[in-house]
């Protein structure tokens, strides 16, 4: 195949990441600050990417709009590239991400990949698997450059899945991630570059060089491996 260059980047900041009550993590819109740093972000771009990919939730879509706007025209579409969603259980009430907290850590120290804690809620492995399918649909595009404007917690799992080289999931290896996982930090508008093509596939570690106040957005990613 010939080369695709992707650059995975995580949303701006949430009202979630500010410390903000939401009721759905799927509604929920950029702060002024996150807007500023979308803005900021589409100044990166040295070019138009042939594709800008978002997720369905609204801070992607909000994220992506100002390089949008950079490059009238742009081809884009929603892939299933949305944050991990095992904290669906509070969707419709009004809480914050210190009130969701223990929740999560209960989470993590259940370790069980394929369990779904509610309605609406995925697994670990079924997240593992929507990463493994992203990957695969990027490898069959042309060549190009595509913008993926995505999320934290998928972003890290990504990661980590290509570092190990492996999709397996188990006890073992979720157990493994949630252990190393919050040293992935992926502050707001941070990316992480792929390359694929007829030698395999490429990956840059987290890049957040471009970001003026990057200690103060990693500093949440340390926190807590909450999905946003």
């Amino acid at each position: 195949m010939s080369e695709l260059l992707v650059w995975f980047i995580r949303h701006a900041e949430s009202e979630s990441n500010a410390g903000l009550a939401i009721k759905d993590t799927a509604l929920t819109s950029l702060t002024p600050k996150g807007i500023e740093q979308a803005r900021r972000l589409a100044q990166v771009f040295l070019g138009p990417p042939s594709l800008v990919v978002t997720s369905v939730y609204r801070r992607s879509q909000e994220t992506a709009q100002a390089t949008v706007e950079r490059f009238p025209g742009v081809r884009q579409e929603v892939w299933p590239v949305h944050e991990f969603t095992y904290l669906a259980r509070f969707r419709g009430q009004l809480t914050t991400l210190q009130q969701r907290k223990p929740t999560a850590e209960a989470y993590w120290r259940r370790c069980d990949p394929f369990y779904r804690g509610g309605e609406g809620a995925e697994s670990f492995a079924d997240l593992v698997q929507r990463i493994q399918a992203t990957l695969e649909r990027l490898r069959q595009q042309e060549q190009g450059f595509v913008a993926v404007f995505g999320h934290g917690a998928f972003m890290r799992v990504m990661f980590w899945v290509l570092f190990t080289g492996s999709f397996e999931v188990n006890a073992e290896r979720m157990r493994q991630f949630s252990a190393i996982g919050p040293l992935f930090t992926v502050p707001n508008t941070a990316m992480i570059k792929l390359r694929f093509n007829s030698e395999g596939l490429w990956f840059s570690q987290i890049i957040s060089a471009h970001l003026a106040d990057r200690a103060a957005h990693a500093q949440h990613d340390v926190e807590t491996l909450e999905a946003e």
